[in-house]
């Protein structure tokens, strides 16, 4: 330890002193019902932000309508270590609320 480290300790511990004799309270009173609610209140709201905020951020991320889906991209390849082939690719920009089964049979289909 250094002299300057016996200080800092030393003047933290006066100020804390000065603290205590500025609130007039002795060494073992009770303290007030208010308080004790406000401290009770506080530190349960505390813990439920600490809780429940993170689940709150990450619920307005996520939107709470349907997403129409707008378009649509299949392709297929075959990759090995030194090439890639392309087998087929088929896109389609369509809005689709119920999708007929034609259309499901028309994107079987090969696009050539």
């Amino acid at each position: 330890l250094k002299l300057t480290d016996i200080h800092c300790n030393l003047y933290m511990v006066e100020c804390d002193l000065v603290y205590r004799k500025s609130l007039k309270r002795n060494k073992g009173d009770i303290y007030p019902t208010k308080i004790k609610a406000v401290v009770g209140f506080l530190a349960i709201m505390g813990l439920v932000f600490i809780v429940w905020l993170p689940f709150v951020i990450y619920l307005t991320g996520v939107p709470l309508f349907m997403n129409p889906v707008q378009s649509v991209t299949m392709t297929v390849k075959l990759e090995s270590s030194h090439n890639s082939w392309r087998l087929c690719e088929h896109s389609d920009v369509v809005a689709i609320k119920q999708v007929p089964p034609e259309m499901l049979d028309s994107l079987r289909e090969p696009p050539y």
